[in-house]
């Protein structure tokens, strides 16, 4: 017996000292997509209960055999299973599940799991926007999201685009979004880098807790903030270059003579004259009439209009290249964040300038954010943040005049020089050896846009600082106290000094004017939230809270003329002061709101909030509203009769209703308004300014959602949204009788319906160890009509017409009917009515002021969208986003302006009018041309409005994440290169310069177009 149990002791003794012999530590590091460090990941060896987890720095370490396989998991992400084999070190990157994560999303005054939330919304992530050189949010935005129609009608550095979500909701007040940035209603908008994500809210069940701002959608923004771990630096630098990417063809300087010199000619004959008259009255008048000859010879043009063969072209110098040059701009960013398990930090400082692309366009600014959080005991939590951001401009003067780069550019014919020149051509210089602008020319007196940039001086720059201190106290299990208060100062100034030398201030001598601005603005808003879990099928959230606004700004401007000399731009230095005015404006509002959310089993959900709100914009009978929402949403594929359909990921329909509202308007409007003024015959002056209103109250929105969320086959998610928003109590200047001695009055009149359809899908297409490939795909189309107005119609600015059962961006213009092919001249449709007023037919007059108005299209479009295409192989990433608008029209007012008949004389051509009707050229569809033409051809009408249906290559761009090992010689973490292109090519019809325009849909003479623009960079943490 003791041999037997001898025996077995020893052979369990060599097989546990074999055990012991086969096992030996591994170990490793786990890290996200972007290289950083993931903490808490589980590691575990599968089919055992060995496991770990990583450290904050995503480090781990087990002791396994070579046959075990480890399994890496992480909530949010693929889980990964690794056989160990020989290997010592086993590090591993996740990657984010992005079918199957059930996101927390930010709402309003919260956060919320995405499978429970019964609203309308989307999140942007961060990687969406920051791929882009630009320095506008609002741009950045354009393409990510259903709903959202995000329009940038201009290329100039520092602009802003326009974003209508869900339809326009408003006529004359506005109708845009409200921005909410860490939870503060008002803050600035951040620094591109610094926002870790966007939520856009879009219907009654996600808005109306914002209540009487959140007519037009609330855009949420989150910004970065601390880590717990170590220090991690990250730094980035981008370059870019940028250019115009489509060039209107205009008339060159020998063209533009010879059509001239035709147009005189042409004149002369049809008043009757003899050829050899026709002749001589043409080659005597067309220099004084079009500028300078630039050929060679005294008459360059023969007798039959043609230029004679050795006449030799010495100027010929291109307006639009002139004023263009290819943009630059420059980023660079750094921050740094880190913290341990009770005190976080988050700091940034960053850099961006921008040369525009068309002189003398600049914009440049500094940021900063500093983000610190302390869990000062288990029950209370505080937190403080903090930005500025200094910015300085030199934009373009007004662009409707002659000083102006932006009007030289497609208004100044070939034949203008820049500079002056003598005789032979030659460029003239000043006694300091430098050439000696010229400005003489035939449509802009005394004046010469880049030299005028040279010469006056206009600079503007703005100073924002805005702080925030957040307090978060858990009262009892449960039940939270949150608090916010922020504080925001902004500055402005602007300075202007036009020479006395040349220009439109030469007359008085030279002129300055500046001007600035200060606001201030306190934000706080304090809630109570309670959160409850019982029997395991319910859940309950409800919120109570109260906010406060209170906003300050004042402004001054003055004006001075008569200076003696370029060197001092100060008002104290001119000889004649000319205007002094300033401001003062003051508002308040107060809101008091709840919230009630309750879901069953995680399957059923309804959702209940109401808002209460008193501004002082209107007067105190009709101080306050109130706006509410009730909705709901069925997890249908929680239940059991789908659960035998594996190919089911998740399904939700939801529905929701409920009001908001719009206070876009001016301040004091429901009063009696007096202006003061000094000017009344020298004397002091008091004049009634404004016509009291004391009925007038707040715009109402009420809107209704319906919807399906959807997850099929493992790899595919979607939605489809049917909304409806209709606007009532519209706020707008309602035309009064002259007989009352006012021509309008502010009041709640007329009434709007938005309605439309949203879909949305994303995919996971390949994945695999090395590729990815995820397509991202959005689309929406709505329709928008007018329900009430106080008349028939009213005819609006900018070509539109409002009439109930219209839209709201209806074109209503004369109808353009080509021209007779016999006389070349233009004509336009009119309609014959019988003694009743009825349209019995339609006929063709020449007659340009008979001509009946139609209505002609929308500038809205039918449905637009967004695709984006994502591939991923080892370190290299490429993306495709693509952006389309189809079914607006738009109104070239370029082309307008460029297609002149010969009435005005001296302004640039466009070289269609190469083709214009003559005698010789009756198959021609453009009117003729010729000296004071009376046939107004160029006048307002459909001749000039286009189909504006495009797609852009907005965004291409590539990155390589260099390898871990070849960073680690040097002590860098992560470091990516990157490239991308903006607005690559766009497919379309339309002849004018961009057919991306605002929601107005006018594409004007002197607008800077969106630009192409070449990006390099590098991005490093350490």
């Amino acid at each position: 017996m003791k041999k037997l149990i001898v025996l077995i002791a020893s052979m369990l003794l060599l097989g546990i000292g074999s055990l012991y012999a086969q096992t030996r530590e591994v170990r490793g590091t786990v890290v996200d997509e972007s290289g950083l460090g993931l903490p808490g990941v589980s590691v575990s060896v599968v089919g055992t209960t060995v496991g770990a987890s990583t450290d904050m720095d995503g480090k781990w370490s087990l002791t396994v055999s070579d046959k075990d396989v480890l399994e890496f998991s992480f909530m949010g992400m693929v889980t990964q299973k690794i056989k160990v084999g020989k290997q010592k070190v086993i590090n591993v990157t996740l990657k984010e599940n992005r079918v199957m994560v059930d996101e927390v999303m930010v709402v309003g005054y919260g956060v919320q799991k995405k499978s429970s939330f019964t609203g309308s919304a989307n999140v942007v992530k961060r990687e969406q926007l920051v791929n882009t050189p630009t320095a506008s949010l609002s741009k950045a935005l354009q393409a990510t999201s259903p709903g959202v129609q995000v329009s940038s009608s201009s290329g100039a550095a520092g602009s802003e685009a326009t974003i209508r979500i869900r339809g326009v909701g408003s006529l004359t007040a506005s109708s845009s979004p409200l921005w909410v940035v860490d939870g503060i209603v008002g803050a600035p908008r951040p620094h591109l880098e610094d926002i870790a994500n966007m939520t856009v809210l879009k219907d009654a069940a996600s808005c109306s807790i914002y209540g009487s701002r959140a007519a037009n959608g609330v855009i949420l923004v989150t910004t970065k903030s601390g880590k717990k771990g170590r220090t991690q630096f990250d730094f980035q630098a981008k370059y870019s270059i940028s250019q115009a990417p489509k060039k209107v063809d205009m008339m060159n300087s020998a063209e533009y003579y010879q059509t001239s010199w035709r147009g005189i000619y042409d004149a002369m004959i049809l008043a009757g004259r003899s050829h050899a008259q026709a002749v001589g009255i043409a080659n005597a008048n067309v220099e004084k009439i079009a500028g300078r000859n630039p050929f060679d010879k005294a008459n360059p043009i023969d007798e039959k209009g043609n230029i004679v063969k050795d006449a030799k072209v010495m100027l010929d110098e291109d307006w639009y290249d002139i004023v263009n040059r290819t943009g630059v701009t420059q980023q660079y960013d750094l921050s740094a964040n880190g913290g341990n398990e009770n005190t976080k930090f988050y700091f940034s400082l960053g850099y961006f300038d921008s040369e525009g692309i068309m002189q003398p366009d600049f914009y440049s600014k500094y940021t900063g954010q500093v983000s610190v959080t302390n869990k000062v005991t288990d029950k209370l939590k505080v937190g403080f943040k903090a930005n500025f951001k200094r910015s300085e401009s030199n934009g373009l003067s007004s662009t409707t005049n002659g000083s102006s780069t932006a009007y030289a550019a497609y208004n100044f014919p070939n034949n203008v020089s820049l500079y002056e020149l003598d005789k032979d051509f030659k460029v003239v210089k000043g006694e300091d050896g430098r050439p000696l602008y010229n400005f003489k020319n035939k449509i802009s007196s005394d004046s010469n846009p880049i030299g005028l940039a040279n010469l006056n001086d206009y600079n503007a720059n703005s100073t924002s600082l805005f702080a925030s201190f957040n307090l978060n106290y858990e009262i009892i299990k449960n039940l939270s106290f949150d608090t916010k208060l922020s504080a925001r100062y902004y500055s402005s100034k602007s300075s202007k000094f036009e020479t006395a030398d040349h220009g439109d201030a030469k007359p008085v001598h030279g002129r300055s004017k500046k001007a600035m601005s200060e606001l201030l603005k306190y934000v706080s808003s304090s809630t109570l939230t309670y959160d409850l879990r019982f029997d395991d099928v319910h859940h309950i959230n409800a919120l109570i809270g109260y906010e406060f606004e209170s906003y300050n700004e004042t402004s001054m401007s003055g004006t001075g003329k008569n200076y003696g000399f370029n060197y001092s731009d100060e008002l104290s230095v001119a000889a004649k002061p000319s205007s002094v005015t300033s401001s003062t404006l003051d508002t308040r509002m107060i809101g008091m709101f709840s919230r009630l959310n309750y879901d069953y089993e995680n399957k059923y959900y309804a959702s209940l909030s109401l808002r209460r709100d008193g501004s002082s914009k209107f007067a105190p009978d009709n101080r306050w509203g109130t706006f509410y929402s009730v909705s709901g949403s069925w997890r249908a594929s929680q239940e059991e009769f789908l659960s035998s359909y594996t190919w089911l990921d998740d399904l939700k329909v939801k529905v929701s209703y409920g009001s908001n509202g719009n206070a876009g308007i001016g301040s004091y409007l429901y009063m009696p308004l007096y202006s003061l003024t000094s000017n009344y015959n020298g004397s002091f002056g008091l004049v009634h300014s404004n016509l009291a209103n004391p009925d007038l109250t707040w715009e109402k929105n009420i809107m209704t959602n319906v919807g399906i969320d959807f997850g099929v086959l493992g790899f595919l998610t979607g939605s489809l949204e049917w909304f409806t928003r209709e606007s009532e109590d519209l706020l707008m200047s309602k035309p009064l009788p002259y007989s009352s001695g006012w021509s309008k009055r502010s009041e709640n009149v007329g009434g709007m319906k938005n309605s439309g359809i949203e879909f949305s899908l994303n995919s996971v297409n390949m994945r695999s160890e090395d590729f990815t490939w995820t397509t991202n795909f959005n689309i929406t189309h709505y329709t928008n009509e007018i329900t009430e107005l106080t008349q028939d119609r009213v005819i609006a600015s900018g070509g539109k017409i409002w009439r109930v059962g219209q839209d709201a961006y209806t074109w209503f213009m004369r109808d353009y009917a080509g021209i007779d092919h016999n006389t070349g001249e233009p004509q336009w449709w009119k309609d014959v009515k019988d003694k009743d007023g009825k349209v019995i037919k339609k006929i063709k007059t020449k007659d340009v002021g008979s001509a009946t108005k139609y209505e002609l299209g929308s500038s809205l479009p039918d449905f637009f969208g967004g695709l984006t295409n994502t591939f991923t192989y080892k370190n290299f990433t490429f993306g495709l986003q693509l952006y389309f608008s189809v079914g607006s029209k738009i109104y070239d007012n370029l082309e307008q302006s460029t297609m002149r008949d010969g009435k005005k004389f001296g302004y640039q051509l466009n070289a269609k009018l190469l083709d214009a009707w003559r005698p010789d050229n009756k198959d021609s569809n453009i009117p003729r041309y010729f000296y004071n033409n009376q046939a107004k051809s160029n006048y307002t009408s459909s001749r000039f409005l286009h189909d504006g249906s495009y797609l852009r290559i907005k965004s291409i761009n590539v990155a390589y994440n260099i390898p871990k090992e070849v960073l680690s010689v040097v002590g860098i973490q992560t470091a990516r290169i990157f490239a991308n292109i903006d607005n690559l090519y766009t497919f379309t019809n339309y002849e004018g310069i961009d057919p991306e325009q605002g929601v107005g849909g006018i594409n004007s003479f002197s607008t800077i177009p969106n630009v192409r623009t070449y990006t390099v960079g590098l991005r490093i943490g350490f």
